[in-house]
């Protein structure tokens, strides 16, 4: 059942493999900012991303038997993007 939750959310976006991963961190942080009425210069929008990104990985390797490199990799993936971003904003390096 999680496997095709994660397959049928991953398919919404029109490209595919790690691109696809790199879409849905930043759909995580967009819709984190809307409902928490977070403003993306806040690290607090980054640790969602993290935090649903760890929970989507942890249940990856836990119930797909993917390997922990991965997960970890697409841990990565998943969260560093927003990360650099929230950071260029905090930084002034992009006007938002």
């Amino acid at each position: 059942m999680y496997a095709t939750i994660k397959g049928a959310v991953l398919g919404w976006y029109p490209v595919g493999g790690e691109a696809t991963l790199i879409l849905f961190g930043f759909t995580i942080l967009l819709v984190a900012t809307a409902v928490f009425r977070l403003r993306l210069s806040q690290w607090w929008a980054a640790g969602v991303v993290l935090t649903v990104a760890a929970i989507m990985e942890i249940l990856d390797v836990l119930l797909l038997g993917q390997s922990i490199e991965l997960g970890l990799r697409h841990l990565l993936l998943v969260s560093l993007p927003p990360a650099i971003l929230v950071l260029f904003i905090r930084q002034g390096w992009s006007r938002t």
